[in-house]
């Protein structure tokens, strides 16, 4: 039997395993050691679905004479989840918008997939904006017709753009990772005076002005949260390996980490003067020695 990987040659050695059943699952654990997952095979002229295991899974291996297994690697997982994601809200929103019901009533035969996809790729505070359980609220109000039609329909349309512009953004910052990277440090950059200022906005009643200093802060954080593993993925300097005056990245990022969580908590109990005393004298200087970290990233072509 000939094996290749991404039909590329693929040099293995069987052991013990008889069927197909054994081999799959003996290259799976190994794939994933590297960061790769089995995405579907193909045996001689057949293709074989990965969901479909129960139907191929006891085939001999004596009785197979070519195997490609295909595997695609986490990052590449992520963009290519990303782009179906958006692919179908968009498709979903161009049906709605033609009166196309014969296609809208297919797509939304996948519904319970994507919304499950939404909900291991967006962000929480995503989901609480543009989420699931809102979008499925509106999808069952426009099948139904109830209320005002067009109303219904406008509103559907709505959260559906506002998804597609998340995903947008969040393929950006995956497909070109360094220039995000720049523009979210700029972003901070501009953000330090407002951040230092929180502890006097919260003193003079200015509450609004406040909180949007501090969630704009989650927000990039997050953001660059999501940024740094694609940076290494695609040959940029491993962030996780400088240093500044002997002080690791990584080490830098657990206080700052350390520090947000304890953010979270003086928000979640109301804490306005634990928030202030946070941002003006714990996150605000961090935030410098962050954007120190950032400028040693070396640029490349994307």
């Amino acid at each position: 039997m000939k094996i290749t990987l991404n039909n590329e040659p693929f040099d293995i050695t069987l052991e013990n395993e008889k069927s197909l059943n054994e081999l799959f699952s003996g290259l799976s654990e190994w794939l994933n050691k590297f960061g790769y997952e089995i995405i579907d095979m193909e045996m001689d002229d057949s293709k074989l679905e990965i969901e479909k295991f129960s139907e191929w899974g006891n085939i001999l291996l004596e009785n197979i004479k070519i195997l490609n297994i295909n595997a695609i690697s986490g990052p590449d997982r992520y963009i290519s989840d990303l782009q179906t994601l958006y692919q179908y809200i968009t498709l979903l929103k161009n049906a709605i918008t033609a009166n196309n019901t014969s296609l809208t009533t297919d797509l939304l035969l996948e519904l319970p997939y994507v919304t499950s996809a939404m909900d291991t790729y967006l962000t929480k505070k995503d989901l609480q904006k543009y989420g699931i359980l809102k979008l499925q609220e509106l999808i069952a109000n426009y099948q139904k017709g109830t209320g005002d039609k067009l109303e219904g329909k406008k509103l559907l349309l709505g959260i559906l753009h506002e998804i597609t512009i998340i995903l947008q953004n969040r393929i950006q910052e995956v497909t070109s990772p360094f220039s995000e990277l720049q523009n979210t440090a700029e972003l901070l950059k501009d953000l330090i005076p407002s951040i230092s200022d929180v502890a006097v906005l919260l003193q003079t009643g200015n509450d609004k002005k406040a909180m949007d200093s501090v969630l704009n802060f989650i927000d990039l954080s997050e953001k660059l949260i999501r940024i740094f593993p694609f940076l290494k993925e695609y040959g940029y300097t491993d962030i996780s390996k400088v240093s500044i005056n002997s002080e690791s990245f990584n080490g830098f990022y657990k206080d700052l980490n350390d520090i947000l969580v304890e953010l979270v908590e003086a928000f979640n109990i109301k804490d306005s003067i634990l928030i202030g005393d946070l941002m003006e004298y714990e996150i605000a200087p961090r935030i410098t020695k962050l954007l120190e970290y950032i400028n040693l990233i070396e640029k490349k072509d994307e």
